[in-house]
């Protein structure tokens, strides 16, 4: 499969983007995808340099306080709908601020929300999937291995699928610890705000990277 597919097949998300999916490949809206086994991926080869960078407002942020929100604003499906994934400079870009800032954000949200354990799960495993989906697709930027590319477009599925999940469980926990009429600010706010959207953002990736697996690798 040439690099230039891949691309095609990887425009899922349709917003902000000249690249849309497949006509017809999305399933109905309550189907999860399939869900794939884990295991160790083969090596892919040769595989370009992943700058080693931390978000810009992340880095930016003047205290720890500022960089939490920042954090959770970075953590988000507009990691996918704001990037023309076809520019090979901005994915490796993207890889690389994913790469370097777990090591700073997910301790720092740890820190913050000890007490919030659906809140810390969505958070680990939505990171964990936009890592995974940028490792993706930055391999139709190398030399191309089909199997090495359908074992780690299968996890990405999986990894798609656990955050999708994660984030219903998320917002329902949310949803039912908010009295009604209450008035939220700061991070609560933004939670809330973030939570309607991960699951939408979220459930539409996992299923149509779920079915365009299903076509790209015969599965």
């Amino acid at each position: 499969m040439r690099a230039t597919t891949l691309l095609l097949a990887l425009g899922i998300l349709g917003a902000c983007t000249t690249v849309p999916p497949i006509a017809g490949s999305e399933p109905e809206q309550g189907a999860e995808p399939t869900p794939v086994t884990d295991g160790p991926a083969p090596q892919p080869g040769p595989q370009p340099e992943i700058p080693d960078v931390l978000p810009e407002a992340v880095e930016s942020a003047p205290d720890d306080t500022a960089r939490v929100i920042e954090c959770m604003r970075y953590n988000h499906v507009a990691l996918i709908t704001q990037l023309d994934r076809r520019d090979e400079t901005a994915v490796l870009t993207r890889l690389g601020e994913l790469r370097t800032g777990r090591s700073v954000c997910v301790p720092l949200i740890e820190k913050y929300f000890p007490d919030f354990a659906p809140f810390l799960d969505l958070y680990e495993k939505e990171w964990s999937f936009y890592e995974a989906y940028f490792a993706l697709t930055a391999e139709a930027f190398t030399v191309y291995d089909r199997r090495a590319f359908c074992d780690h477009f299968g996890q990405t599925v999986r990894k798609a699928a656990e955050a999708w999940r994660a984030a219903r469980t998320y917002l329902s926990w949310l949803s039912s610890a908010t009295a009604p009429g209450q008035t939220l600010e700061g991070p609560l706010a933004l939670m809330l705000q973030q939570g309607t959207e991960k699951v939408s953002g979220l459930g539409r990736a996992a299923r149509i990277l779920g079915t365009q697996y299903k076509k790209e690798c015969g599965r």
